[in-house]
């Protein structure tokens, strides 16, 4: 269940215990409100259907009073995290533009903060942009003399491609390069990270890609021609 998801259900449930209160509620209150929800009517069927067989029991006053209060602590806590979520984006979408575009901005912080900043990601050889995340099964598989892992934090990027290490020392590739545009350009734009991106995803459907360098400086050329 997504993030998204989650924070709609519980300000869903919510709004419905403040609309039927305790087990002795009004079905067509209950079916117009999720109606109201855009939920269709083979749901609706279902909802109204376990609505006349629930054997719950019927809510107290006081049961009733501290089951509102938890939803709406809960809700306040997921509006923090929602507005901390806003924030991380704007701010990371400011000082990595081309890395926010090349791999989504939360994905992006994630980097910077493994890296301990954007100035240290940049030092960084993409092998290395490669492992973020994997220190401990480095240093144990150093240790015990086992197979060392092909990739950190990128694995989530890489969830539905089968050959995964190969494209994780390509996805790390363009990791260094959007995080040094970002770090060393002068144009606050994210076309950079756009043409790289265009590369990953032609990359995913074992597409031929151009050089590199021909990417980057089509990508110049159009900052330019603007």
């Amino acid at each position: 269940m997504s993030y998204n998801e989650k924070q709609l259900n519980l300000y869903s449930f919510e709004k419905l215990i403040s609309i039927l209160g305790s087990k002795n509620y009004d079905i067509e209150k209950m079916i117009n409100f999720f109606q109201f929800e855009f939920i269709n009517d083979e749901v609706l069927n279902k909802i109204e259907m376990a609505a006349y067989s629930s054997i719950g029991v019927t809510l107290s006053d006081v049961d009733f009073t501290h089951i509102k209060t938890i939803i709406k602590l809960l809700l306040q806590k997921y509006i923090i995290v929602a507005n901390l979520r806003n924030y991380v984006i704007a701010r990371v979408t400011k000082i990595g533009p081309n890395l926010s575009a090349l791999v989504g901005p939360l994905f992006a912080a994630k980097l910077i903060s493994k890296a301990n900043g954007l100035f240290n990601l940049i030092k960084l050889p993409s092998s290395t942009v490669q492992l973020l995340g994997a220190e401990k099964a480095l240093f144990r598989s150093l240790k015990g003399k086992s197979n060392t892992p092909k990739y950190g934090i990128i694995y989530e990027k890489l969830s539905d491609f089968k050959e995964k290490g190969r494209m994780a020392r390509f996805l790390a590739t363009k990791i260094s390069i959007a995080s040094r545009i970002d770090y060393f350009g002068r144009y606050n734009t994210d076309i950079f990270g756009k043409a790289l991106r265009k590369m990953v995803e032609q990359k995913l459907l074992n597409k031929k890609t151009k050089l590199t360098c021909e990417v980057l400086k089509e990508a110049y050329d159009t900052i330019h021609s603007i």
